[in-house]
């Protein structure tokens, strides 16, 4: 399959409740970017208890019954979402589910905040699949949709945040073109300091 080079999604999927639209599904050289279902419960579940994977996520990993709360959360509210939200990430030569990836907008932020009304990024891999490139993979392809498709010339810039200590992620969003602008905490409910990052149109667009 050819990657279309302008961001627009491969497969429009039906969705399974919601409004009338479809679910934009998106594909790189290697994987599958689908919308969240029933039957990746247990995976999202799974990661999002993980201490490994959720070590600079919020305050830790949850437990159980709040890590499966917020899977169903997730999987319902991509069946309301327009054209962003949520997706599933997978290898395409296997099917075996690797992490989620996600564009939307921060969580309890004002929309007259600095940042309130901006798209983010943002993003979970199982420690399995670490090491491999594939959420520098899934997260290009989101930038390309983003910029490229979704808004075009509308979308002015894509914000992300990790933790300072996260230096991991820190590296993979410098590898995608994010410079760091400042710090942020609290607006986002977010319990530990960390970098806020941005990515502008004009820069993506050059180093394309």
């Amino acid at each position: 399959m050819v990657i279309n080079p302008t961001g627009e999604p491969e497969v429009w999927e039906p969705r399974h409740q919601g409004p009338n639209f479809k679910f934009p599904r998106l594909y790189t050289p290697r994987l599958m970017l689908k919308q969240p279902l029933d039957e990746d419960r247990d995976f999202l579940t799974k990661l999002f208890s993980d201490p490994v994977v959720m070590h600079y996520i919020w305050d830790g990993p949850l437990d159980a019954n709040r890590a499966a709360r917020y899977a169903d959360t997730i999987i319902e509210l991509t069946q309301f979402s327009i054209n962003h939200g949520w997706w599933v990430v997978s290898r395409r030569d296997d099917g075996k589910r690797l992490g989620l990836v996600r564009l939307g907008k921060y969580d309890n932020i004002p929309l007259d905040h600095p940042w309130g009304d901006d798209l983010q990024i943002d993003y979970q891999f199982a420690r399995s699949e670490w090491g491999h490139g594939y959420a520098t993979e899934a997260l290009n392809r989101i930038l390309v949709y983003a910029f490229g498709w979704l808004y075009q010339k509308e979308l002015p810039l894509v914000l992300a945040w990790t933790r300072t200590d996260n230096l991991q992620s820190q590296k993979l969003l410098l590898r995608l073109g994010f410079i760091q602008i400042g710090t942020c905490r609290d607006e986002a409910k977010i319990p530990n300091l960390c970098y806020l990052y941005e990515l502008t149109r004009e820069r993506w667009m050059g180093l394309r």
